[in-house]
């Protein structure tokens, strides 16, 4: 999932990890 580098989704539940690009942060997750 893309989304701004000011949110951070590392509590959810099933958070993998993330890669920044530039402005933007990409989160993987795991099911």
């Amino acid at each position: 999932i893309e989304h701004s580098k000011h949110t951070s989704l590392a509590k959810h539940d099933h958070f993998d990890y993330e890669k920044r690009y530039g402005g933007s942060v990409f989160s993987f997750f795991v099911n």
